[in-house]
Formats: structure tokens, C-alpha cells, sequence
């Protein structure tokens, strides 16, 4: 009896403990997977905010920059078809008349005062300077003959990239006098027909510095990576227009061919797209970046900022998630093990009570068995003899390990009858009512 309380109590011990750490299971992935969904959640939520921010900017930016181009353009125009303006300029490319030279730097010169440019030159079909107004020292220092020469060639209006007004510093030449400027070359035709002879070109040389680079470096926030870039589709190469945030020298003008099997915003614009990508920057950072087209140009603009500083927040909120997943699975660890071990004490302390009452209840058992003058025979279902007191093995003369060999009915000195009527094997009566493991004691 004793043992089998024990193996009861231990089975539920056992029961115990894993239930508890089953339900310290459950409750550490349920809290582990809400942390994870919220944390994925803010970041998903995170990058759909830097997306949203990021094609506002790059709208706004664009649609600023198509307005400004479409002013040059209207100034220069109109600078170009003046009637008067014309005659001069033919006058003095056909006959260097000083006359109209003086008209041309009469009407340039209020224009050029109440404007961004930085100087203004006029060229022939060749591309040779022929007067120059504003602050100019050479002409190759601030006109892209390139470009120059493409726009004459195709008599086209032509805006030029950004371009640094010298080289290299040198003692000749003031560093700080290494500025930039853009070209806008307007092509000037005998009498305004665009169909007829054309007589040369307008060179407005800008000022970047006045309102287009401050645009491009301009952020809403700060922020230590974002930039936006105005770039230009050439062929297979991208060309950019304003220096980039991490390169100060001429080479940020170059054409740059993007990395092949790298999702970069140059190979977005080189296949043509435009709108939001996650890839790499010339850097090979990651970086989220919105490619928009300027309107009415063939400019691309290329607003982008750093993922590590659109994820930085996060790292925060990981790092509290974390924390507070470790405090809520502490808590729920000390309270299990308190249950747990109060449980554990009040299943001791009942298995202790069961434990002294059984031995209380055996030992006046055995005490009043044992010494009384009866003769008292413990059996099982079978018969067989288990026990015997004092007074069957004196009566029977026999040991009591012969005894144990021994059943009920081979001693009984009854007759047949009677034995019989004392003994009937409890396993013949089989039925709603199964007995099993009996017990049987006869006393004589």
C-alpha cells in the first residue's frame, strides 16, 4: 500500500512538471512570436513610411526642378527671339560692328544682373567665342565643348551638366574660384527662323549654387546619408548632373557605367523604370532609393537614403523587445516554479499523512493479528496462502515459507462440502463486477 502511494505520488510529480514546463513552452513561444510579428510589423511599417517619404520627395523635387528648367528655358527664349537683340548679334557677327556690340552688352547685362547666371557668351557656328559679359575668365573653363558642339550641330536648346569652372587648383588659379556652373546654350538663327541660317549660339553659363544645388542637398530632416542626385541616360552609361553626397571631386561629373547583377538605381533607369527600390548605392551600401523622372526632360532625379538609417530606430526597439520578452518569461518562470514547489509540498505533505496512517493501521494490524488466538490465514484470489500468524503456524506445525506453498483448501480439514462452501475462487465471478487482486482471509 505504502508503495503504491509512493509511485503515485511520483507519477504525479512527474505529470506535474511537465505540464508546467509545457505551459512555460507555450507561453514563451506565444510571447516570443507576438515580439517577432510586432517587431516585423514596425519594420515593414518602417520601410512603407520611408517609401511613402521618399516618392513624395522625389515628386516634389521633380516637379521643382521641371518648373525651374521650363524658366531658364522661357528666359533664354526669350532673351533670344528679342527682335532687336537679333539684329544686333547679326550685325556684329557679320561686320564686328562696335556699335552693336554695345547694344548686345546693353541688353545682356541688365539680364544677366537680375539673374542666377554667372556669365553669358556668345559664339558662332564654330563654336568660337565672340563676346562674353558677366564673370568670365576663359571660356573652355566654363563651356562643355561637347556639348556645345552637339547643340550647334543639331540646333538644339541644350542643358548642360554641372561642371567645375576650372581644373585642378593651381598658383594661377585660386582654389575657391573652382566653382560650378551649367550651361544653357540657346542657338540664334538670322531673322528668329529656327528654318533658316543659324548665326551662332547664347551660352548662359548657371549658377548652380543659386537654386539647384541647394534643392538637391536639401532634406526635410536631417540625416546623415540621404542625398538626391539628378543623373541622365547616355546609351548603356549614366551620367550625373550634380556631384553626389560623398564625392567632392570632378569625377562625380563623369558617366558611370552601373555594375551589371546589382540592383542599383542606375540599372533601374537604364531598363527604364522609375518609382521605389531597395539595392545599392556607387558605394555598394544598401540603400532605399526613388527614381523619378524630371517632366519634360530627359533628367532623372535620385532621391535615396541609407536602410542602416531607416533601420536604426529599429535597433532600439529590438533591443526593448528583447528586454521586455526576458522579463515577462522571467516572471512567468518564477511563478510556475513557486506553483510548482507549493504543489510539490502539499503533495509531500499528504503523501506523509497517508503514509503515517498506513503504518499506524498495518502495525495494529499485525499486532492484533499476529498475537491473537485465532488462526488467521492472509490469501490471495487463488487461495494461496500469504500470510499466517502465530497461532496457524503452531496449530499447523509448519513454517511459514511452507505455508506460502500451500492453499486454503489443501489444508482445510473440513469436508469436501464445506471447503468448498469456504472457498470459491473469486476469478470464476466475472461480470459488471470484476475483482481483481483480492485479498482473502479465513479465520479458523
Amino acid at each position: 500500500m505504502v508503495n503504491n502511494v509512493l509511485t503515485s505520488y511520483k507519477t504525479e510529480a512527474i505529470s506535474s512538471a511537465r505540464f508546467l514546463i509545457l505551459c512555460f513552452i507555450v507561453i514563451a513561444l506565444f510571447v516570443t512570436l507576438t515580439g517577432g510579428a510586432f517587431y516585423h510589423y514596425q519594420k515593414r511599417a518602417t520601410i512603407s513610411a520611408a517609401r511613402t517619404n521618399l516618392l513624395m520627395l522625389a515628386d516634389l523635387k521633380a516637379r521643382q526642378i521641371g518648373h525651374w528648367r521650363q524658366e531658364r528655358i522661357a528666359h533664354a527664349r526669350l532673351l533670344s527671339s528679342n527682335s532687336y537683340l537679333n539684329e544686333q548679334i547679326t550685325r556684329y557677327l557679320d561686320e564686328q560692328n562696335l556699335a552693336a556690340k554695345e547694344k548686345i552688352t546693353t541688353t545682356l547685362m541688365p539680364a544677366l544682373n537680375e539673374s542666377e547666371d554667372h556669365a553669358i557668351f556668345l559664339v558662332d557656328t564654330e563654336g568660337k567665342e565672340q563676346l562674353s559679359f558677366g564673370d568670365v575668365t576663359n571660356i573652355a573653363e566654363h563651356i562643355d565643348q561637347q556639348q556645345l558642339t552637339s547643340a550647334l550641330q543639331q540646333q538644339q536648346m541644350v542643358f548642360g551638366k554641372v561642371r567645375h569652372g576650372h581644373g585642378v587648383a593651381t598658383r594661377l588659379v585660386n582654389p575657391y574660384d573652382n566653382h560650378l556652373h551649367m550651361n544653357l546654350i540657346t542657338p540664334v538663327y538670322r531673322n528668329n527662323d529656327s528654318s533658316g541660317e543659324l548665326l551662332g549660339a547664347i551660352i548662359f553659363v548657371i549658377d548652380p549654387n543659386h537654386f539647384l544645388l541647394p534643392l538637391m542637398t536639401s532634406w526635410p530632416v536631417p540625416s546623415e546619408s540621404a542625398e538626391s542626385v539628378l543623373v541622365r541616360k547616355m546609351g548603356e552609361e549614366i551620367q550625373r548632373l550634380t556631384p553626389i553626397r560623398d564625392m567632392a571631386n570632378q569625377k562625380t561629373l563623369e558617366q558611370v557605367h552601373p555594375p551589371e547583377g546589382v540592383t542599383t538605381p542606375g540599372n533601374f533607369l537604364k531598363q527604364g523604370k522609375e518609382g521605389f527600390l531597395s539595392g545599392y548605392d556607387y558605394r555598394r551600401i544598401a540603400i532605399f532609393a526613388v527614381v523619378k523622372k524630371v517632366p519634360d526632360s530627359s533628367w532623372t532625379l535620385v532621391a535615396k537614403v541609407a536602410q542602416s538609417e531607416i533601420f536604426q530606430p529599429l535597433k532600439k526597439l529590438q533591443l526593448i523587445i528583447y528586454m521586455v520578452t526576458m522579463i515577462i518569461l522571467s516572471i512567468t518562470a518564477i511563478i510556475l516554479r513557486l506553483w510548482w514547489q507549493q504543489q510539490q509540498a502539499q503533495n509531500q505533505a499528504i503523501y506523509y499523512q497517508n503514509e503515517l496512517q498506513s503504518r499506524t493501521i498495518i502495525t495494529r494490524f499485525n499486532n492484533l493479528t499476529r498475537f491473537a488466538n485465532d488462526i488467521i490465514l492472509l490469501c490471495d484470489e487463488e487461495g494461496t496462502i500469504i500470510e499466517a500468524n502465530e497461532r496457524a503456524i503452531e496449530a499447523y506445525g509448519q513454517p511459514l515459507t511452507e505455508l506460502r506453498k500451500k492453499t486454503l483448501r489443501s489444508i482445510c480439514d473440513m469436508g469436501d462440502e464445506e471447503c468448498s462452501l469456504l472457498w470459491q475462487p473469486s476469478s470464476g465471478k466475472r461480470g459488471s463486477q470484476q475483482q481483481q487482486n483480492s485479498n482473502i482471509t479465513a479465520r479458523y
